[in-house]
Order: C-alpha cells, then sequence, then structure tokens
C-alpha cells in the first residue's frame, strides 16, 4: 500500500470498532513479555546495592538474617514504582519494533488500522497500569516505606543476637568491638578473640585464646566467658584465666507512630492539607506529584508508540534509549519541581506539577496524533533519523 492509498484509508471508517478486539489482546501480549523481562530486570539492579547495604547491617550489628527479608518486602514497592515507567516504555517500543521489521504493521495496516488504532491497545493498558500505579503510589508504598524504617529501628537499636562471624569486627554496643580469629558453626564458641572495650578510664583491649557467648533469651544482655588471655588499658596489663564480661543493652523502645510525609496514604495527605497543617504545601507536594506519576504512564504509552515504529533495517535500541532518556529528564525534573515548591514562596506544588505533566502529554500527544503510519512523514521521525543514521552505519 503505498502513502497515498493509506492515507485514502485512514480518512474512510475504520472497519472495526474501538471495542476491544482480537488483535488488541494480541499486541498486548506480545508486549506483555519484554515488559515483564525488564522490569525484573530493573527491579534486580535497583534492588541489588539496597540488599549489599542490608546485609552489611545485619553483620555489623550482629542480628539475624530474618529483617532483611522484611525490609527487602518492604522496599519492592518503592523500587517498582521507579521500575515500571521504564519497563513498560521499553515492551511497547520492543514490541512494535519487532511487528515493524517483521511486515505485520504493514498486515495490520493493510487491513485498515492506522497506527493510532493499533496503539490504542496501549494506551488503555497505560490508563489502566496508572490506576494501580495510583493504589501502589497511595496506599502500598507508605505503609512498606515504614514497615523498612521499622525494621531498620529494630536491627539497630535492639539486642545483640551473640554471634559473629570469622575474622569480623562486630559493633555490639556502646563502643565495644568484638572479633575472633576462629569461630564455630554456632557463632558463638570464639577462639583468638580480640575485644576493645571503651570506659570512662579509656580504652582497653582484650586478647584471649578462648571464649563462649552467652545470650540473654530477651537478648538485652549477654555474657562473655573469656579463658588465658591479656587486657590491656590505662591501668597497665593484666594476664587472667578467666574473665566474664556481662553488658547489659538500653531498650530504645518501640519506633515512633508512622506519620512522616512519604509514609501518609493520599486520604491521609487530603485531610491534613485540608486541617491546615503548617506542612500543609509539603503534603499538597507529595499528594499531586504522586498523582502526577501514575498518570504519566498514559503519556508514556502515548509516547511510546510511534517511537516503537522502525525502518526495516533500523535497530530499535537507538529509540529505547531515547525514550528512556526522555523519561529520566521528566522524572528528575518533577522531582526538581516538588522540591522547589515545597520551599515556600513562588507557585504552589500543585500548579507547577499539572504544569509538568500537562507539558509532557502534550509532548507525547503530540508525537501519537503526529505519526499515523509507518510510511507518513512526521517531525519525529526525521529528528529520530538522526539518531539511526549512526546505529545503522555501526
Amino acid at each position: 500500500m503505498g502513502a497515498s492509498e493509506r492515507r485514502a484509508a485512514e480518512r474512510r471508517p475504520w472497519p472495526v470498532r474501538l471495542a476491544p478486539s482480537r488483535l488488541d489482546f494480541y499486541l498486548l501480549k506480545l508486549m506483555l513479555r519484554p515488559m515483564l523481562v525488564a522490569l525484573v530486570i530493573a527491579l534486580a539492579a535497583l534492588l541489588t546495592e539496597r540488599i549489599l547495604r542490608m546485609f552489611s547491617l545485619v553483620v555489623d550489628q550482629g542480628a539475624a538474617l530474618r529483617p532483611v527479608l522484611t525490609m527487602f518486602v518492604s522496599l519492592t514497592p518503592h523500587y517498582l514504582g521507579l521500575a515500571l515507567p521504564a519497563a513498560f516504555c521499553i515492551g511497547m517500543i520492543a514490541t512494535l519494533s519487532a511487528l515493524s521489521r517483521g511486515n505485520e504493521l504493514d498486515a495490520i495496516e493493510s487491513a485498515g488500522w492506522s497506527l493510532r488504532r493499533i496503539g490504542a491497545a496501549f494506551v488503555g493498558s497505560g490508563l489502566i497500569l496508572a490506576m494501580l500505579s495510583i493504589l501502589l503510589f497511595g496506599f502500598a508504598q507508605p505503609y512498606a516505606r515504614y514497615a523498612f524504617r521499622e525494621a531498620r529501628h529494630a536491627i539497630v537499636n535492639a539486642g545483640w543476637a551473640g554471634t559473629i562471624e570469622q575474622d569480623a569486627f562486630v559493633q555490639i554496643g556502646d563502643g565495644m568491638v568484638l572479633s575472633a580469629g576462629q569461630v564455630d558453626a554456632t557463632g558463638r564458641v570464639l577462639g583468638d578473640v580480640f575485644m576493645l572495650l571503651p570506659s570512662e578510664e579509656g580504652e582497653s583491649a582484650i586478647t584471649a585464646r578462648r571464649g563462649v557467648v552467652v545470650p540473654e533469651p530477651d537478648l538485652r544482655t549477654v555474657r562473655l566467658m573469656l579463658e588465658d588471655g591479656v587486657s590491656i588499658g590505662p591501668g597497665g596489663a593484666l594476664r587472667f584465666e578467666t574473665m566474664t564480661l556481662s553488658h547489659e543493652f538500653d531498650d530504645k523502645g518501640v519506633f515512633r507512630p508512622r506519620g512522616a510525609t512519604r509514609e501518609l496514604t493520599l486520604a491521609e495527605l487530603s485531610q491534613r492539607i485540608e486541617a491546615g497543617d503548617a506542612e500543609a504545601r509539603d503534603y499538597e507536594a507529595e499528594l499531586h506529584g504522586r498523582l502526577v506519576r501514575a498518570l504519566s504512564l498514559v503519556g508514556i504509552a502515548l509516547m511510546s508508540v510511534p517511537l516503537g515504529v522502525v525502518g526495516k533495517r533500523a535497530p530499535g535500541w537507538p529509540r529505547m534509549v531515547v525514550a528512556l532518556v526522555t523519561l529520566a529528564v521528566y522524572h528528575n525534573a518533577l522531582t526538581l519541581v516538588q522540591d522547589t515548591t515545597t520551599k515556600g514562596g513562588g507557585i504552589s506544588p500543585a500548579i507547577g506539577l499539572w504544569a509538568m505533566f500537562g507539558g509532557f502529554m502534550l509532548f507525547a500527544a503530540w508525537l501519537y496524533l503526529g505519526t499515523s503510519g509507518q510510511g507518513e512523514r512526521s517531525s519525529a521521525r526525521r529528528a529520530l533519523k538522526l539518531f539511526e543514521r549512526p546505529a545503522r552505519a555501526s
């Protein structure tokens, strides 16, 4: 079909209804796999660094590994909100690029479907994901963020569990440091023990050939029994056959109630704004920031559909790079507007954030409405060719 025939077909009424069809579900099924792969990869990349930091925290505190699972699960909604827009974008561009190179888009267009009608399925899925994201940003993330901070507080302030790793230096509270060159399977029978013990007179260094850690059931008190060692401190050196050290950890109480700005649900933020709280501007920025980020998934769909249509010989990755860079710039711009509007003065957070959202939606709609088919010329196609030429040459 030539360009003139395609334009004539687009002026005719669509031979299909706008209601979902089998072809729509086929397109969404094709998109689902690359989207999920991209989502898993993005989540793994984002969570890896935080997981390593959590394990380091647990080892330093000598705590059990169970809280790590709680912290990991609590972090997932936050990073899911960051990874979902990029994965959704990659899924659409990868799907449409494959259809374009495989001539399937030619067959679909020859049946009378314009690119805008083909993209209707993706825009509809963007709207559904936007509604789900409102639940994610508005309710799941606040509770998960509080659960993460509560678990971290419990690790940092809980009593020492009484286990260490070989050749590791463990902070056991109140400036005391314990290390052992040999540790049995339980982590409590030690050999070649080294310990730093601070006091009002100064710091003492203790070495012992053997040691046994005996924690109390409530983990608030731990006894360390040492054998055949030397204590060197402000009073000089003292050799001993046996020595028992006992330390009681301070009970710092339960974690604070949930109530920080990012721990509040959308309903709670709205209530505090209406109450005229002193931090109402912060609450307003947080509320509108979450709504804008959720609804931006519709704009991502509008932008990704025309970007996904590539030439038969052109690679698809340059367009993915353009799309992801655009999303990164947009995300950082929203963060900047949200931060600056909360400092008082100037425009309100609602105006600044929704104006940024409106600009992004206009740009995405311009791309979507300005590209009616594969063979149609548009400003977006001419601009993207600048990126495709170097990639094709390489």
